[in-house]
């Protein structure tokens, strides 16, 4: 049974200049939650609730190492796609880029990002993205 690790995993997205660039080297971590949403359409004197599913939809979130290198830190990708009205493209590879393995992809918008600062820690920051439209579940090329 194949398992896997996340110290093999990959995530890009795109630039400030729409280039899709692998920021894998500064990611600590990335959570997709996929979800979609259900209305109940349970009538009178039914004993149990019914349902019927509606819109899908997803967020993600990462953490980041905090670089500062001009155009090609963490800090400067992030801040530098944030306010973007244009979606950004993402591919994250849980298993790494090897062909045939599982990618996740599609189009987001970064809608939130934190940089907590602490005397005793490294400086590390959290992105949250917006998927806009629907989530590809593929394979590595």
């Amino acid at each position: 049974m194949p398992f896997g690790h996340g110290k093999s995993g990959s995530l890009k997205i795109d630039n400030s200049a729409g280039t899709l660039t692998d920021v894998s080297a500064f990611t600590e971590g990335v959570e997709i939650s996929n979800e979609i949403a259900t209305h109940m359409t349970t009538t009178l004197g039914a004993s149990s609730e019914a349902h019927i599913i509606g819109l899908k939809g997803a967020t993600f979130s990462v953490t980041f190492l905090y670089d500062r290198t001009a155009s090609t830190g963490s800090w400067a990708i992030i801040t530098g796609i944030y306010g973007a009205a244009a979606s950004k493209t993402f591919n994250i590879s849980p298993e790494g880029t090897t062909s045939g393995y599982p990618l996740i992809s599609g189009e987001c918008n970064l809608v939130k990002f934190d940089l907590p600062m602490k005397v005793d820690d490294k400086l590390q920051f959290t992105a949250q993205f917006k998927v806009t439209g629907d989530v590809s579940f593929t394979v590595n090329p």
